[in-house]
């Protein structure tokens, strides 16, 4: 079996060899007038497209292959944490319920209190986990729109920042002293 593999790899290796080697350049290539525009995004569009999570950044095509699975991450991970904070939340509520009701409970020898307490610390975090979702889906389409508009943003060799002293006359107070900054 692992003759064969071996053989199938090195035959396919020289299929490629051979087929780079029989390729040959051209010489001279023939002046075509073409104008190629560039393609520009709409920025309402990316921020509809991305009320799917990661479509409007692939619609922006810059660094989408980084941009979506950090999205999908976030959303994993916050996911995972709704999940963890829901299962604790709901079984210190069991237990407190259950406390309260004299049965025993899978906590052993905690207080009605501190069931309570601990229910509460976990219906917070669970409720903070969902307003975390939500901030990451709506930082995504803003991503998305912004990105969008800051596609043909014009960054030019010829920019200049000056630094000028510059003074002001101030009423009933004499002369101010200031600086400006301009581009």
């Amino acid at each position: 079996m692992t003759n064969y593999f071996l053989i199938a790899l090195t035959s396919i290796f020289f299929l490629i060899a051979a087929s780079a080697i029989g390729q040959t350049k051209q010489d001279s290539i023939e002046s075509v007038d073409v104008k190629i525009e560039k393609w520009i995004p709409k920025p309402k569009k990316a921020a509809l497209l991305s009320l799917i999570p990661g479509v409007g950044q692939m619609y922006n095509r810059k660094y989408a292959w980084i941009k979506v699975p950090i999205i999908y991450g976030g959303f994993i991970g916050v996911g995972l944490g709704a999940r963890f904070n829901q299962r604790t939340y709901e079984g210190y509520r069991d237990a407190y319920v259950m406390s309260v009701n004299g049965e025993e409970h899978p906590f052993g020898n905690a207080s009605s209190e501190d069931l309570k307490r601990a229910r509460d610390r976990f219906d917070k975090f669970r409720q903070q986990t969902y307003v975390t979702m939500g901030a990451i889906y709506l930082a995504q389409v803003i991503e998305a729109y912004v990105a969008a508009h800051l596609i043909d943003f014009d960054i030019d060799d010829d920019l200049n920042l000056k630094l000028q002293p510059t003074t002001q006359e101030e009423y009933e107070q004499g002369v101010g002293f200031g600086a400006i900054l301009s581009f």
